[in-house]
């Protein structure tokens, strides 16, 4: 496995940050399709709620492109009423490897256009480590 390249991280991050920041959320992370963080910005803890969104949403994922025959899932969103939603978006950065974007949104937040934005931006950024191998 080859060494990610010099300030990948520091550029994931900000682009979670700005993304942050424009929607308001409480947290934004990317991670591994096990769960595992790549990067995180803001206050909150989720802990084992990402690995049990990212199991969630990788077995639709299967069971979609399996039973449905359908194209792609573009994101699982649950609603707690009282507390906000959590987003969770899947992204392809190399052929083979899917890591999930997670945002934790007040329940009145925008993010649509705002994750869209966000999505290109890390599949562009995480492309290269992910044709290193790194994941």
């Amino acid at each position: 496995m080859q060494t990610p390249p010099e300030g990948l991280q520091a550029r994931v991050t900000r682009l979670l940050d700005a993304s942050l920041r424009a929607g308001g959320y409480r947290l934004a992370l990317v991670c591994t399709d096990r769960g595992l963080p790549i990067a995180v910005v803001g206050d909150g803890d989720l802990g084992e709620d990402v690995s049990a969104l990212v199991a969630l949403l990788e077995d639709i994922v299967h069971r979609v492109r399996r039973d449905l025959a359908r194209g792609e899932v573009d994101e699982l969103i649950v609603l707690d009423r009282r507390v906000g939603r959590l987003i969770v978006r899947p992204i392809e950065p190399a052929p083979g490897t899917r890591l999930f974007v997670v945002i934790d949104a007040d329940r009145h937040s925008a993010w649509r256009r705002n994750t869209n934005q966000l999505c290109l931006a890390l599949t562009q950024e995480l492309a290269e480590l992910c044709t290193m191998g790194a994941f």
